[in-house]
């Protein structure tokens, strides 16, 4: 560990990458578990579902929404620690994560523009209320839509950022190698997953990327509060 590495006890920035980390942790968490009570294998039951919640379906998008934010701010907190051989991959991974959060927002947007479609169709009048519905299923049709191809990408830069970011906590001698190995692994999964979904969609391994979500989700997690206990 060069002289320069290393988190500071009082810093302000990784104080808030700290507290960047646990906070998307915890917001993303919330968001995923009404998520995965969504069957996705059935999207016409899944419209319906969101349908009548609304309401949590525009909390659940900010709330996700916020989490990657959130966590842009711990990455770039995890940047100012590592000043050796591991920054140019700590670098990297912030900057994937930039493109990452671009795109989970812009498929967040995407949610929100679902739900004002299907709230103008419950709100429609008689008359105007099937070319109502007929507009949502256009823009959004039931298991496919923008969102269908815009999630695997999602998955992919993200979890590349996660792969970069620990592959520059491995090579550094700030962060334990198990906490560095742990996010790698489930990084190079999340790549994998992502490529996956491109071809057959993320419904047919919905239950295994639940899995592997709430694991990064904990890896989060154990980073902030790792970072925490170091520079509070």
């Amino acid at each position: 560990m060069t002289q320069q590495e290393g988190i500071v006890r009082g810093d302000a920035h990784q104080k808030m990458g700290s507290a960047g980390f646990i906070i998307a942790a915890v917001l993303i968490t919330i968001g995923n578990i009404w998520v995965a009570t969504i069957d996705l294998s059935n999207p016409v039951a899944a419209q319906a579902r969101m349908s009548s919640q609304l309401a949590i379906l525009d909390t659940v998008t900010l709330m996700i929404t916020i989490g990657w934010l959130a966590m842009l701010t711990g990455a770039a907190a995890v940047r100012r620690t590592i000043m050796g051989s591991g920054a140019e991959w700590a670098t990297m991974g912030f900057y994937f994560l930039v493109a990452g959060t671009a795109l989970w927002t812009a498929g967040m947007s995407l949610d929100i523009s679902s739900s004002a479609l299907i709230s103008n169709w419950l709100s429609a009048p008689a008359g105007s209320k099937e070319a109502a519905h007929n507009l949502l299923n256009t823009l959004f049709p039931p298991g496919l839509g923008f969102g269908r191809g815009l999630f695997p990408l999602e998955i992919l830069v993200n979890w590349l950022a996660i792969a970069f970011l620990s592959a520059g906590m491995a090579r550094s001698g700030v962060y334990p190698r198990w906490l560095s190995w742990l996010g790698l692994i489930l990084g190079v999964i999340g790549v994998l997953a992502g490529i996956v979904m491109t071809y057959i969609g993320r419904e047919a391994i919905f239950t295994p990327f639940t899995v592997l979500a709430f694991a990064t989700l904990l890896w989060i997690l154990m980073c902030g509060v790792w970072m925490a206990r170091r520079a509070w």
